[in-house]
C-alpha cells in the first residue's frame, strides 16, 4: 500500500486559494441576483429640463432641476436658480420664492447672480411693492452686462412695468385670479384687467405665461366684440371690427359670466363723450366745394345717432390763413367746445396744433407737411390737448396694393409711375410696404404724364430687347429666315404695380397683352376707378386689382351711394364722395380716438376704410381689394390667388 505524504505548507497554501476563490464566486452571485444601475448623466437631465423650459412646461422643468440639486450638493445653488425661475414662469411665485432661500450666492458666477437679481426684481414687483422692485431694479441694470441674452426681453418688461403703475397693479391682479382667493377678491382683478388700457394689456399679454394667456384673449376679444356692436349702432356698416367669432366663443370660456357681460355691456361706456363739437372748415376760397362735402358727411353721421347721443355742432369758418384759422380756434374755446374737428387747410393744421398751451383736442382733417412728432406731442399730458391727423392721402391706397400683392404670394414686382412729385410719392409708399412684407421692387421705371404709348418703356422695364436679341441669334444659328417666336419678359417678375390714373392704365394693359405680357397680375391705387361703373369703357381694366373705399363700391349700404351721387354730379363725383366719407367718419370716430390710440390691434371699418390709429395720432386706412370683371370691379377676398384676364 503507498501512502502519499503531502507538505503541511502546500496544504494551506492550497485552503487559502480556495477560500479566495469561494469568496469571488459568492460576490459574483450576489452581483447577479441584481442589475446594475448607473446614475443618470446631469447633462443629460439639463438638457431634457431645457427641452421643456423651452416648450413652456415650467413645473416639469423645475422638478428636473431640484432633482439635480438634490444630487449635486457643489452645484446645487445653479440648479436652484433654474428651478425658481421656472416656477416663476409657471405662475408659482410662492414656489419661486422659497427656492430663491436655498441659495448660495457666494457659489454663483457673475451671470447667474445677475439671473438672481432679476429674479428677485420680479418676485417684489409681483407682490407688489413697487418702490423695492425700483431699487433692485436699478441694481440690475449695473449688471446688464452679465446678464445672459435670453433673459434681456424680461429686463425690458420690467422697466416697462415699473414705468406705469397700472400695469404693475394689472400684474398683481392676473397673480390673483390664478390663487384660489376668494370670489369678492377676483371679481375687482377681473375688472381691473377689462379696464386696462390696450397697450398695456399687450405688454401683459407678452409677459404672461401659458396658463394666463387663454384669459387675456378673452378679455381682448371680449372688448373688441363691446366695441363693434357699440360702433354698428351708430355707424350702419357690418361688421365694424374684424373679429374671429370662433375664436371669441371659444376664448370667453375662460371668463366668468358676469365679468363678460358687464364688458360688452359696459365697456363702451367709458367712452368719451363730446357734448360740443367745433367744426372748422373754410366756407371761401379754393377748397371750398371739398368742405362743403365734408360739412354734409358730418351732418349725415349727426342726423344717423340717436337724438340723445347728438352733440351740439358749432360751424366756424376757417378761412385762408393761419391767422384765420387761430381766430376760429379761439371761437371754438369761447363757444364752450369740447372738441375740434378740422381744419383742412395743411398750413392751418400745423398752425392750430403748435399753438401753446394748447386745451382742446383736435381732429384734423389733413396732413401738414411736418410730421405730428416735429409738430409736437399727441400725448394729452405733456403740454397739450391730444391731436390726430385723418386725412385721405394716396399713399394709403399704394400701402393697401403692396399689402394685397403680398398677401396673393407675389415676390418681385416692377413699378410703373408718371413723372410727377404724386406718381413718385405712390412709387415710394408702395416700395416702402412692400419691401416690409418681405418683397422686392427690382425696378422702378417713370414714364411722361401726357403719354399715350407705352410700350418703350414696359420693354425696357421687363427686358424684351433682351427676348429678341435671343431669338435673332438662334435664327441665325439655325439659318433658318422664318422662325416660331413669342417674345418673353424677365423671368424674376411676377406682379407690376401702375402708380397712374383710369386714362392711363386704359393704356397700359392693352399694350401690355400686345407684348403678351397679360399673363402678369397689375396692381394699382383707387385712381384707376372714379366711383361710376361704365362696363364698355372699363373692359380694358379687366383682371386689374386695385383699392378701394368699400362704401363706394357698395359694400356697406348707408349712406346710399347713389344718393350721394346725385350731391355731386360733376366729374369729380368720386373725390367729392370720398370726402362725404371722411366727413361722415369723423364725428363717429371722435369717442374712440384715446382707446384705437392706445391699442394697435382694434380696427373699426367705417366708410373711409378699416381704421387704425397710430401711437403717433395718424388715422391709417386699409381699404377694399377690388378687381375688375367683365368692365366691373368686384370683390376680392383677402386670401384669393389672382385671376387671368
Amino acid at each position: 500500500m503507498l501512502t502519499r505524504m503531502t507538505n503541511p505548507k502546500t496544504s494551506f497554501t492550497r485552503r487559502i486559494v480556495w477560500c479566495g476563490l469561494i469568496t469571488c464566486l459568492l460576490l459574483l452571485a450576489a452581483c447577479d441576483t441584481g442589475t446594475t444601475r448607473r446614475a443618470p448623466d446631469p447633462g443629460v437631465l439639463s438638457a431634457r429640463a431645457e427641452a421643456l423650459y423651452d416648450q413652456a412646461d415650467y413645473p416639469a422643468a423645475a422638478e428636473i432641476w431640484e432633482s439635480l440639486a438634490a444630487s449635486d450638493a457643489g452645484n446645487a445653488s445653479s440648479w436652484y436658480l433654474r428651478a425658481a425661475d421656472a416656477w416663476l414662469r409657471a405662475g408659482r411665485p410662492n414656489i419661486a420664492a422659497s427656492r430663491m432661500v436655498n441659495l448660495n450666492q457666494a457659489t454663483l458666477s457673475p451671470p447667474q447672480l445677475a439671473h438672481w437679481q432679476l429674479l428677485r426684481t420680479e418676485l417684489v414687483l409681483l407682490q407688489g411693492d413697487r418702490p423695492a422692485a425700483g431699487l433692485l431694479f436699478n441694481r440690475l441694470t449695473q449688471q446688464l452686462d452679465q446678464l445672459p441674452d435670453w433673459l434681456l426681453d424680461r429686463v425690458a418688461r420690467l422697466n416697462v412695468q415699473l414705468g406705469d403703475p397700472r400695469l404693475l397693479a394689472a400684474t398683481g391682479a392676473l397673480s390673483r385670479l390664478q390663487s384660489d382667493g376668494p370670489e369678492e377678491l377676483r371679481s375687482p382683478a377681473f375688472n381691473e384687467l377689462a379696464n386696462l388700457p390696450g397697450n398695456l394689456l399687450t405688454e401683459l399679454e407678452n409677459s404672461a405665461n401659458p396658463e394666463q394667456q387663454p384669459l387675456l384673449e378673452a378679455i381682448r376679444l371680449a372688448r373688441l366684440q363691446a366695441i363693434s356692436k357699440h360702433f354698428d349702432l351708430f355707424n350702419s356698416t357690418q361688421p365694424a371690427t374684424a373679429i374671429n367669432r370662433q375664436a371669441l366663443s371659444e376664448a370667453v370660456t375662460a371668463l366668468p359670466q358676469p365679468v363678460l357681460r358687464q364688458l360688452i355691456e359696459q365697456y363702451p361706456a367709458q367712452l368719451s363723450k363730446p357734448a360740443t363739437i367745433a367744426v372748422l372748415l373754410p366756407s371761401t376760397g379754393p377748397l371750398k366745394t371739398a368742405a362743403e362735402a365734408i360739412h354734409q358727411g358730418i351732418v349725415s353721421s349727426w342726423l344717423n345717432l340717436p337724438q340723445e347721443s347728438r352733440p351740439q355742432l358749432v360751424f366756424i369758418n376757417s378761412g385762408d390763413s393761419n391767422r384765420d384759422a387761430r381766430g376760429a380756434y379761439f371761437s371754438a374755446v369761447d363757444n364752450g367746445a369740447d372738441w375740434i374737428i378740422g381744419p383742412l387747410r395743411k398750413e392751418s393744421v400745423a398752425a392750430l396744433i403748435d399753438l401753446p398751451n394748447r386745451n382742446l383736442p383736435i381732429l384734423a382733417l389733413n396732413q401738414p407737411e411736418r410730421t405730428l412728432n416735429a409738430l409736437g406731442s399727441s400725448l394729452p399730458d405733456e403740454g397739450s390737448a391730444a391731436h390726430y391727423i385723418f386725412a385721405l392721402p394716396p399713399e394709403d391706397d399704394a400701402r393697401s396694393a403692396a399689402r394685397l400683392a403680398a398677401r396673393q404670394g407675389h415676390k418681385n414686382t416692377i413699378v410703373l409711375r408718371p413723372s410727377s412729385n404724386s406718381g413718385l410719392r405712390l412709387a415710394e409708399a408702395f416700395t416702402t410696404e412692400f419691401n416690409q412684407l418681405g418683397g422686392r421692387v427690382l425696378q422702378t421705371s417713370a414714364y411722361p404724364n401726357d403719354s399715350v404709348e407705352y410700350t418703350d418703356v414696359l420693354a425696357g422695364a421687363l427686358r424684351l430687347d433682351a427676348s429678341l436679341q435671343r431669338h435673332a441669334a438662334l435664327q441665325r444659328r439655325l439659318g433658318l429666315e422664318e422662325l416660331g417666336f413669342r417674345q418673353q419678359g424677365r423671368s424674376d417678375v411676377d406682379a407690376l404695380f401702375i402708380a397712374g390714373n383710369a386714362a392711363q392704365a386704359r393704356l397700359l394693359l392693352p399694350q401690355l397683352k400686345f407684348l403678351d405680357l397679360d399673363y402678369l397680375p397689375v396692381y394699382a391705387t383707387r385712381r384707376v376707378y372714379d366711383g361710376n361703373p361704365n362696363p364698355r369703357r372699363d373692359r380694358d381694366l379687366n383682371g386689374l386689382f386695385f383699392a378701394q373705399q368699400g362704401w363706394l363700391t357698395g359694400r356697406t349700404p348707408l349712406p346710399r351711394v347713389s344718393t350721394v351721387r346725385q350731391w355731386f354730379p360733376d366729374n369729380r363725383n368720386a373725390l367729392l364722395a370720398e370726402l362725404f366719407g371722411l366727413g361722415r367718419d369723423s364725428l363717429l370716430l371722435l369717442p374712440y380716438l384715446t382707446m384705437l390710440q392706445g391699442d394697435q390691434s382694434l380696427l373699426l371699418q367705417a366708410a373711409s376704410g378699416r381704421l387704425q390709429v397710430t401711437e403717433e395720432g395718424y388715422i391709417t386706412r386699409r381699404l377694399q381689394a377690388m378687381q375688375f370683371r367683365n368692365g366691373r370691379p368686384a370683390f376680392v377676398r383677402n386670401t384669393s390667388r389672382p385671376q387671368s384676364r
